[in-house]
Parts: C-alpha cells; structure tokens; sequence
C-alpha cells in the first residue's frame, strides 16, 4: 500500500505526517549515480548474484511484490550461454525475454554488462543494454543478432575461410551441449552424430540448392533436407542421316548400320555432370 503524506493544520492542531531522516537517506539511496563527496550511496543498479543463465539480484530497497513497468537496473555477471531467468529479491525465478517475447540466445547478455529489466506481469523483460561494439552481424548482441542473423541461417562467403560465429557446411558432428543454439534450430535434420551427445551441420560441399516443394507438386514427395541425384529431362536428338548407301536407317526401331546389324548412339558429351556456368563459395551455417 502507498504511504500517504498529510500537512500539520496548526489551526486545529492537527500533526502532519512525520517524516524522520532515515526515511530520506533511503530515497535519496533508491535512485543514486554514486557521485556524492563521502560515496556512501550505492550504484543505481543491482549485481546479479546468480549463475551462468540464472540472475539473482538483490535490491538496495528490497522489493515486497514485482511492479508491472518498474525499470530494474542490473549488472550481469556471466555470459549466457542460453534461456535465462531472473530472480529478484526472492521472487523468482521467471523467464527473461527479449523483443518479440523471445527467449535470450547465447551471447545475448555479457558479463559486466548493465541491462535494464521490467516485470510485465508474467516474464521478465529485457529493456536496454550495454551494447559492444558492433562490427558485423556476428557480433551484434541482442534482439538484432537474431533477426539479422538467427542460428541455423546460411550464408555464402566469398573467402576460404568462415567468419566468426558461422561454420563450414560440411556435414561435420558437432558436440550439442557446445552449441545449443544451433542444435535447438536444426535438430537431427542433417544428421543425429552418435545420436546421444552430438549432431551433423549440412554436407552441401560441390551442391546446389533447389526450393524446397513443400506440397507445391513441381518437386513432389521430396522430403525437407534430401539429396537429390541429378537427371536430365525427357529430350530427342536429331541425327544427320548422310547419304542412303552409307546412312543410319531406323527400320522404326534403333538405329543400325546397313548391311551390319551394329547399333549406334549419338557422341558422347565428355562432361561428367550436367550444370550451369558457376562460381565456388563457402557456405556457412550460423551457430
């Protein structure tokens, strides 16, 4: 319940409401930037006692109830490494969500970094943050990493080598709990590993990529993630027949020589697959 200040009436000798030293030095305390000559106030914000993805925070005034919409100031002690909750003065732990009511992913949060959370109710949500500095999509942290860049997305790179936060597409087993993100995202689509601690990245090395059919029926009964051999279409040839005593005649069957019984095939192309003019990439996979 609100405290409720009343003035003094002197008239008819009415007390107004008290209000005693100690009760200002915590307001003054409550919201401080710890500049003042002696330094005895505290910081404006809470150090996270918890553990890595469990923030524990206890307040300089210690909450009795969670308040819909109060900003709550706290410096991160670990990094997290996936979903994260918070517990604030006892009451918790409740899930830390970011833009869109999304779960944090790794690297969303950093150590020593002061973010600023509010209650809406039901979850916890991440307002601001001391952003690092940014200089590609790798290293964007927050709700724009996963919007530029979510694990599991595929990029091409024009360098031998892939860029932090991406891997090679090379159909490699990685361990799960190393990068749960990933795991999370694609599953065991491109492989299951030993099907207990591990999983495969996509093989797509020498490939090319085609949309997946996904019911259109242009590509029917192609299940999402399946090698495809290559093929030609149903196609004809036409063939110079040359002169009648030397010519291919058909007999309305295959083609022969006359007078041999020999049958003939057309040149052979001296390709070993058919494809289009191309250009060799990297393809990475995002973690």
């Amino acid at each position: 319940m609100k405290t409720t200040f009343t003035d003094g009436d002197i008239s008819s000798r009415t007390s107004g409401t008290r209000v005693l030293a100690n009760f200002l030095n915590l307001i003054f305390r409550h919201r401080h930037d710890g500049r003042d000559q002696d330094g005895s106030a505290p910081l404006d914000y809470a150090a996270d006692s918890g553990d890595v993805n469990t923030m524990v925070v206890v307040m300089p005034m210690p909450f009795d109830a969670l308040i819909v919409g109060l900003p709550i100031g706290i410096r991160v002690n670990h990094t997290n490494t996936d979903a994260v909750t918070v517990t604030v003065d006892g009451f918790g732990p409740h899930p830390l969500h970011k833009l869109g009511g999304l779960d944090l992913a790794a690297g969303d949060i950093h150590a020593n970094q002061i973010v600023q959370i509010a209650w809406d109710g039901t979850n916890f949500q991440l307002l601001t943050y001391q952003s690092v500095p940014v200089t590609d999509a790798t290293t964007l942290q927050g709700q724009g990493a996963d919007m530029l860049g979510p694990p599991g997305i595929k990029g091409e790179f024009f360098m031998p080598t892939a860029p932090a936060g991406w891997l090679p597409a090379d159909g490699r087993a990685l361990l799960r709990s190393q990068y749960p993100a990933l795991f999370a995202a694609i599953g065991t689509t491109w492989g299951a590993g030993d099907n207990v601690t591990t999983f495969n990245l996509p093989e797509v090395r020498g490939e090319f990529f085609r949309a997946w059919d996904n019911g259109r029926g242009i590509d029917a009964d192609r299940l999402f993630g399946s090698w495809q051999q290559d093929a030609a279409g149903p196609h004809t040839h036409d063939i110079n027949t040359g002169s009648t005593s030397g010519g291919l005649n058909t007999g309305g069957g295959p083609l022969y020589k006359p007078g041999t019984g020999t049958t003939e095939t057309t040149e052979l192309n001296s390709g070993a697959e058919t494809r289009p003019r191309n250009i060799a990439v990297l393809v990475c996979i995002k973690f």
